[in-house]
């Protein structure tokens, strides 16, 4: 099966300066994430799946954009542009919140836009802000994705909502954290599989619903995919 459209969040390492004060504030705290190396060997499977045409939005985190490259390369996608930033919000107000950092305290992530091949743009009036709440648009910079933050790592549906607008399905979402109407989710959150395991069965598959979950076979399978992470 093929798509048009693919986002991904990957599931990266990053390295803290100190495992005393620094290891709660990991991803590796609040769900398995794999190496670069396992990352990049992804490649074969996602040029597999991916349309001659196809769209990647990436979520990047800014200490790890030299390792984010090499992963947009050996997934075969060039770089175009930057599609939106997501300046994070608290979730009871509209003011924004603000993590530790280890210079300036963070606050907003990235969405790369890369492409293989020349996917189609449906519209050209999607803007790179988009807002859960009402806001004072002429108050805003006009680079910027407004939304809550969420439980860690979890990133806006305003994101996906942009995207539909956008560009063109069939629409994949790698190591997604829930299902979504017209979209195939996979990953373990979802289907409780590896993420190597769900590529491999959409590259085989002639196609599938939209919103296919492909719900694992065996508890045997998403138990050995334990050992496949790094």
């Amino acid at each position: 099966m093929k798509f048009k459209t693919i986002i991904a969040d990957v599931p990266a390492p990053f390295r803290v300066w100190s495992k005393e004060t620094g290891m709660g504030r990991s991803a590796e705290s609040h769900y398995r994430t794999m190496t670069w190396q396992a990352l990049n060997e992804l490649g074969p499977l996602v040029r597999a799946v991916a349309d001659n045409d196809c769209a990647l939005f990436l979520w990047v985190c800014p200490p790890l954009l030299e390792e984010m490259r090499a992963l947009r390369e050996a997934w075969g996608f060039f770089y175009k542009t930057k599609a939106f930033n997501w300046i994070k919000l608290n979730r009871k107000s509209m003011s924004f919140f603000f993590g530790m950092g280890y210079w300036t305290r963070a606050n907003s992530e990235d969405v790369w836009l890369c492409v293989r091949g020349c996917p189609g743009r449906i519209a050209r009036n999607v803007r790179q802000i988009v807002a859960d709440d009402p806001v004072e648009w002429s108050e805003l910079p006009t680079t910027d994705v407004m939304a809550r933050i969420g439980r860690h790592s979890a990133k806006p549906e305003a994101i996906q909502d942009a995207i539909e607008r956008l560009v063109p399905g069939p629409y994949l979402e790698m190591f997604a954290r829930r299902a979504r109407p017209g979209w195939t989710c996979i990953g373990g959150d979802v289907t409780g599989r590896d993420i190597r395991e769900d590529l491999a069965l959409l590259r085989d598959a002639p196609s599938l619903p939209a919103d296919s979950l492909m719900p694992a076979r065996s508890t045997a399978s998403a138990t050995a995919q334990q050992s496949l992470w790094g």
